[in-house]
């Protein structure tokens, strides 16, 4: 439940921790935290007010940049993940303007912040959180590779035999740069 005055209400009334400096009580009779960090709620699809501490890997994950939060904190932990050249912890905050580096296999991909997010966001809102900002030929190489895999083998007919694969090493390396 909501407050007016945008704090979440917690579901029992607590006499004891009135004297605690990071509670009070409310009009209501509820008890609320005061921390406005955790408590205070943007009407803007989960968008935080106080959004300077959020940490890389919880919004690399919020924005669909990984599929799970720890896949997102051991890119972070291997140096995959930089911040103006610099390898970053999962843990760094970051702050809406950084440029985002991240390197997936032999490709590198730059990301501008927009806005910050904790929570997930669906897949079609993801654009208003960073800007995509990887050099053209990045893209290209990228495009490159999805089709020259994609061609030679076609999905489901399982796992290539030892000839596949050598036929398979022979044709990337015909066409790679």
């Amino acid at each position: 439940m909501m407050h007016q005055d945008g704090y979440r209400e917690q579901r029992r009334v607590c006499k004891f921790r009135l004297d605690s400096k990071n509670s009070e009580l409310c009009l209501c009779g509820g008890f609320r935290e005061t921390d406005q960090q955790y408590n205070k709620v943007n009407a803007t699809n989960g968008m935080e007010v106080d959004s300077g501490k959020i940490r890389i890997d919880k919004w690399l994950w919020a924005v669909r940049l990984f599929k799970s939060r720890s896949s997102a904190s051991e890119a972070c932990d291997k140096g995959k993940v930089k911040i103006g050249d610099q390898p970053v912890k999962a843990s760094r905050n970051i702050r809406v303007g950084e440029v985002i580096t991240i390197r997936r296999r032999a490709f590198t991909m730059q990301f501008k912040i927009l806005q910050l997010t904790e929570n997930r966001q669906p897949a079609k809102s993801v654009s208003d959180f960073y800007k995509d900002i990887t050099p053209e030929e990045d893209v290209e190489k990228m495009k490159i590779h999805s089709i020259e895999t994609r061609a030679y083998r076609n999905s489901g007919e399982g796992r290539p035999t030892k000839k596949d694969r050598r036929e398979l090493d022979e044709f990337i390396s015909e066409t790679s740069f």
